[in-house]
């Protein structure tokens, strides 16, 4: 299909949790390369919380999975 690779996050208290993850197997099933990540003890719209050890968590990885799929081009991130 020519799909980039994709990262959904799914939060544990999330009511879209499930469709989430759902969307991932489409996804996968689809041929598409899928970064699946879990949040633990997270509510839909965690990341919206200043200050919040999960939130600084999540955005490392948010930042390195964007780094990850540019491949050599993403070290042009790197600060």
């Amino acid at each position: 299909m020519g799909l980039p690779p994709a990262r959904v996050e799914i939060a544990e208290f999330d009511p879209l949790r499930d469709e989430g993850r759902l969307y991932a197997e489409a996804l996968k099933n689809a041929g598409v390369a899928v970064d699946l990540r879990f949040v633990p003890g997270a509510i839909h719209g965690y990341d919206f919380v200043e200050a919040s050890p999960t939130t600084e968590r999540v955005f490392a990885e948010r930042i390195e999975a964007i780094r990850r799929f540019l491949g050599a081009e993403g070290s042009r991130l790197r600060g």
